[in-house]
């Protein structure tokens, strides 16, 4: 008796290859573009892909929400479809242990800096990817330690943190409201 291979399964596993085979270019494409010189075309390019990606997670979640149970169950059949709807997923289930961890590594990193100056940082609170920080003692509105602590701890939270969007610190005077709806998401690895 001869087994036949369903000629949908050889699809299913060459669609499969080939994506991931995608994937594995594009991670390679971020790693070179992140080792770029030019670090005011980097910064632009990468906004530019924070910005498509944000577009993109905002078209497939209202995509989503259009479509009847059955049809999204239909569409998470195809490999293709369905890398696309996890990856654009409105769920954000970041394990809170990992974003403490995540936020505590970073803070450790700063801290000694900022001890030596005579302050201190505090977390007020994490949501939405955003970290409320209020700075204390001499580094209360010191402009050197803003910079220090924008520079310093939203870079490691950018790389260990997929859904890391901004920190806003207690007391700084607060840039204007993005006019978007969009959320955007870095593209960088860790």
């Amino acid at each position: 008796m001869t087994h036949e291979t369903d000629p949908r399964d050889v699809a299913a596993e060459t669609e499969e290859l080939e994506l991931d085979d995608a994937f594995a270019h594009m991670g390679r494409l971020i790693d070179e573009l992140q080792g770029a010189e030019n670090e005011q075309v980097r910064d632009k390019v990468f906004e530019l892909l924070d910005w498509i990606d944000g577009f993109h997670r905002e078209a497939v979640a209202r995509i989503v929400g259009l479509l009847p149970h059955e049809a999204l169950q239909a569409l998470h059949e195809d490999p293709v479809v369905a890398r696309l709807l996890e990856t654009y997923s409105e769920e954000e289930e970041e394990e809170v242990e990992d974003v403490a961890t995540s936020l505590e590594d970073a803070l450790d990193e700063i801290r000694p800096y900022l001890h030596s100056h005579g302050g201190e940082m505090e977390v007020l609170g994490v949501s939405g990817g955003v970290v409320r920080l209020r700075l204390m003692g001499s580094c209360h509105g010191c402009p050197s330690s803003t910079i220090t602590l924008t520079q310093g701890v939203e870079g490691i939270l950018k790389e260990r943190w997929p859904g890391f969007r901004r920190i806003e610190v207690e007391g700084l005077e607060e840039p204007a409201a993005p006019q978007s709806v969009l959320q955007i998401q870095t593209l960088r690895k860790g």
